[in-house]
């Protein structure tokens, strides 16, 4: 059975549980390169907070980028115990500034990160982070459909002010 992290709202504290995290980052033409950054030190600065390594009780993160298609940045066998490498390997991501395909990165996560091949251990719990502004066109219902079907919890976190 995989792990899950719990919070109970009365309390407002959360138990920390391990998990396998893929972080897919729209690098499209629409968002801004300030909104660009500030998506990066956000992420940088979640995986400071995190346990990060390859034991069972410890999370590992891939990051996937997208534009008009989708590439893997590294996967969750890269070696997660360096935290500074990590937030180097995030905050140096470059911008290409090209269309917008979210489908392409969300199923690059699902079949590219979500294996065993991509580090992915079958008792953790599988979480896709997916951060855009959400000016698509493709079939994103298709691609968390099959997220869902290998158990990959998916939120989307829109980048911008919605212009």
């Amino acid at each position: 059975m995989k792990t899950k992290p719990t919070c109970t709202v009365n309390s407002l504290k959360c138990k920390k549980g391990a998990v396998d995290l893929a972080l897919v980052i729209d690098e499209s033409s629409s968002i801004s390169h300030g909104d660009y950054y500030l998506t990066l030190l956000f992420l940088a600065n979640l995986t400071d907070t995190m346990d990060i390594g390859p034991a069972m009780n410890q999370s590992q993160v891939a990051l996937v980028t997208f534009s008009s298609s989708a590439k893997l940045a590294f996967n969750l066998k890269r070696p997660n115990g360096n935290k500074k490498q990590l937030r180097d390997d995030i905050l140096n991501l470059m911008k290409t500034n090209e269309g917008t395909d979210i489908a392409s990165g969300m199923n690059l996560a699902t079949t590219k990160v979500f294996t065993p091949t991509g580090g992915d251990r079958s008792d953790v719990q599988n979480v896709m982070l997916v951060l855009t502004d959400g000016e698509d066109n493709t079939d994103v219902t298709s691609a968390q459909k099959a997220a869902a079907a290998k158990n990959i919890t998916v939120y989307v976190i829109a980048i911008g002010n919605g212009k």
